[in-house]
């Protein structure tokens, strides 16, 4: 099973952030923005007939910033041209405003990044505080490279969007180390490597439904940042046995640590929920939560003994265990 089948899914965050995307939509310009809607588009960075037609379906943020493709910068702001107007938060107007702010792509123009920063739709105070934003960097001659849509949020709403884009980029590098893992899969042990990166993906999806607090406007940028956590947690494991450096332990500490991880499971089924700030994490959230995890743990193990015979089953048992227990003990106190 190749890593790019693996490149997370954002849909179960994308309910939590569109819920909150209409109330921007009716939101005040800020007055600084009628010195800029007039600033001419220039014809000659936009994108000819015949490459419209060979743009259809783009994204530009994925061009601009090579998320499943190669870097292309200038076809990023030829794509963004015809994404304006879509509900792309990623795209259209926001990504010609970051590529021309930034001068990658296109010659760098404050006025033009001013612009179609007003065109955007956001908070109040993210969009006077992005107006603001670019003029500084405007009239402090800023030369950089990294001015972002998410350089100015203020939003539940934007915060989630931006956690999401950057697990994105992060995924992206991800998905490389974890192919370059993948290829030193010895044979007799792929049948078991998918089986863990399944496991492994089962138990994320109960942690972050089960076992993160999704009661707040800010719950879809948890979300994704527990994903990314877990999934690079398993990938720096795999990395380390790699290298002969992973964690070792005997049968008898395995037995230690699974002793004080299914005391501090048990404490979490018969806590108290209402003296409890656990939002909308629940007792039986923790127990679908801590299924998952055992088959997780169970397949790590038994991947872990057919790429490294030398590294006992108990071993990497417990060093998930140990991690497991980290988790529970945020409940358990």
């Amino acid at each position: 099973m190749s890593a790019a089948k693996f490149i997370p899914s954002l849909a179960a965050a994308c309910s939590a952030l569109c819920a909150s995307a209409a109330s921007f939509a009716d939101a005040p310009v800020p007055p600084a923005c009628a010195a800029y809607q007039s600033v001419a588009l220039p014809a000659a960075d936009q994108p000819s007939p015949e490459e419209r037609a060979s743009l259809k379906g783009c994204s530009s943020s994925a061009l601009y910033y090579g998320i499943g493709v190669a870097k292309d910068p200038q076809k990023a702001r030829k794509c963004a041209y015809l994404e304006r107007g879509n509900d792309e938060v990623f795209g259209g107007d926001a990504m010609l405003m970051t590529l021309y702010a930034n001068g990658v792509g296109a010659t760098r123009s404050f006025e033009l990044a001013l612009r179609f920063a007003c065109a955007l739709d956001g908070a109040p105070a993210e969009m006077s505080g992005r107006i603001a934003h670019l003029e500084k960097l405007r009239d402090t001659h800023w030369t950089g490279s990294d001015f972002s849509l998410c350089d100015d949020i203020s939003s539940g709403y934007m915060s989630g969007q931006c956690a999401a884009q950057a697990e994105q980029l992060k995924q992206a590098a991800r998905g490389d180390r974890m192919g370059a893992f993948e290829a030193q899969v010895s044979p007799a042990a792929k049948a078991a490597f998918d089986h863990l990166r399944v496991a492994n993906e089962a138990f994320i999806a109960a942690r972050v439904q089960n076992e993160i607090d999704l009661s707040g406007t800010a719950r879809s940028a948890f979300m994704v940042r527990e994903e990314s956590i877990q999934r690079e947690d398993l990938l720096q494991m795999l990395e380390a046995y790699a290298k002969g450096k992973g964690h070792k332990y005997s049968a008898k500490q395995l037995d230690e640590e699974a002793d004080k991880e299914r005391t501090l499971f048990a404490k979490t089924q018969h806590a108290d929920v209402t003296a409890q700030p656990w939002g909308t994490v629940t007792p039986a959230g923790i127990a679908a939560a801590e299924a998952a995890w055992q088959g997780y743990r169970d397949a790590f193990a038994a991947f872990i003994s057919l790429q490294y015979p030398a590294v006992p089953a108990a071993s990497a048992k417990a060093w998930l265990t140990v991690k497991r227990a980290h988790m529970l003990k945020s409940f358990a106190q």
